[in-house]
Order: structure tokens, then C-alpha cells, then sequence
């Protein structure tokens, strides 16, 4: 009996999918070319998001990245562009960030270049390449 409960579990919990998504934070480059969505899914046990990138000029979209679980409250992030429009960095106060990825009050949570289509971020729970303040939109 024991073997079957275990299987339903573990098949109850392959077959979970979010209820749905909601956009916390919308952000548009200050040229218009591009717009960063973040987009909260719904149903989970704990706080997840996706970070959507458009190209407004043919409405292409991408989904950079799938966040690990993270901290709330929603919407307590913002994003920051470079000059030239050519990076964002997602900044926020809950977020759970490796050491010295911080600013004075918010943490610096990801980076994104899009003419390279390299993502930086600092996400604890999450792999890859770790970013600071001195690389910060160099």
C-alpha cells in the first residue's frame, strides 16, 4: 500500500502547473525599444516569477528566466536600465542573494544584456554567473 501512496505523490506533483500569472512589475526602456515584464506565478507554494523580455518593434518576447522560490512582498523590485538602453538589472529588498550582491538598501538580484543575451544572476538557489556593483553596466 505504502508504494502506491508514494507513486500518487510523486505523479500529483509532476502533473502541478501554476493557476496563472500575474505582471507585478512592467518596464519599459526609456527609448521604447524594449519592455521587461515580471511575471508572478500564481498557485505555487511559494513566491516564483518569470522575467519576460519584448522587442516592442515586432512584439518578439523571450522568457529570460524562471526565478527559484523567493521572498515576498511582490512588487517591493524594480528595474534599473543602462543608458543606452542596452542592460536592465533587477533590484529589489526581499530577494535571497549571495553575499556583497547588495546595494545600500535594495539587492541586486539579475542582470541582463540583450545585444549578447548574457544573464548574470544572484539568486541564491540559482547557478550561473554572479555579478556586483563594479561590473555593474560596464
Amino acid at each position: 500500500m505504502r508504494p502506491v501512496i508514494a507513486a500518487a505523490i510523486v505523479f500529483g506533483a509532476g502533473c502541478f502547473e501554476p493557476a496563472g500569472t500575474d505582471a507585478s512589475l512592467i518596464s519599459e526602456s526609456k527609448n521604447g525599444a524594449f519592455q521587461v515584464t515580471v511575471l508572478e506565478l500564481t498557485g505555487m507554494l511559494d513566491r516564483n516569477f518569470q522575467i519576460w523580455l519584448q522587442r516592442r518593434s515586432d512584439g518578439f518576447k523571450i522568457n529570460l528566466f524562471q526565478s527559484p522560490d523567493e521572498g515576498t512582498p511582490i512588487g517591493s523590485e524594480r528595474i534599473i536600465w543602462s543608458g543606452d538602453h542596452s542592460q536592465f538589472v533587477l533590484v529589489g529588498k526581499e530577494f535571497f542573494v549571495e553575499d556583497g550582491s547588495r546595494l545600500p538598501i535594495e539587492k541586486l538580484y539579475l542582470l541582463y544584456d540583450i545585444p549578447t543575451g548574457k544573464l548574470w544572476c544572484n539568486a541564491s538557489q540559482a547557478p550561473g554567473p554572479r555579478f556586483t556593483k563594479t561590473n555593474f553596466f560596464t
